[in-house]
């Protein structure tokens, strides 16, 4: 955050991270005020929607040949205030390009994932949060996005005869609740075949 533009703009991490909301105070011996008090739920990753709003994803070029195509995508953090996704090893993005061939599914997928990992005494990874904020002592491979950076990856997927669309996609994954991951689309570009 202090190394982007946002200090010099005056925006804090408060401002996205916990925001205004109607709540009452209690001042001791005053009584109950009803006031804007910041919310305490630590908002950012955890809600699709607030990474939805700082990262962007489109196509670079691409060579369709006959049973394959070369596809470059650039996934760019616009407006997050800090490195995409933020630093728990339980959240990470993956930027995925595949194939619709109408069936519902993307077919022949590749994936590119993107995420700080952290590790024990030991260096292994840590994947739950009581791991994380007890053991972690040291950070491993952070391949994240950092903030205004713009990241050109190529992919190679094959093309099946009845191919419809080439799909690239922005997934958030959420994995605090191992017993319960959730997977967001964040965004998805679509080449349409003949286009």
């Amino acid at each position: 955050w202090a190394s982007g533009p946002y200090p010099m703009r005056g925006q804090t991490c408060q401002e996205c991270h916990m925001p205004l909301v109607p709540g009452t105070t209690v001042r001791e011996g005053l009584g109950s005020t009803q006031r804007q008090i910041n919310l305490h739920r630590l908002v950012g990753g955890s809600l699709a929607s607030r990474v939805r709003g700082g990262l962007e994803l489109r196509f670079g070029s691409l060579a369709i040949g006959a049973a394959s195509a070369d596809v470059e995508v650039v996934v760019a953090n616009t407006a997050v205030g800090h490195s995409a996704p933020g630093g728990l090893s339980t959240k990470s993005l993956v930027l995925v390009v595949g194939v619709d061939t109408g069936s519902g599914e993307l077919v022949h997928r590749r994936e590119r994932v993107y995420r700080r990992e952290l590790k024990d005494a030991e260096g292994h990874v840590l994947a739950t949060v009581p791991d994380l904020f007890l053991n972690a002592v040291s950070v491993g491979e952070d391949t994240r996005i950092k903030q205004k950076e713009a990241r050109t990856e190529h992919f190679t997927v094959p093309l099946p005869e009845n191919w419809k669309a080439i799909v690239a996609r922005l997934e958030y994954r959420d994995a605090s609740d191992p017993k319960a991951p959730k997977t967001a689309v964040i965004t998805e570009q679509r080449r349409e075949r003949g286009r």
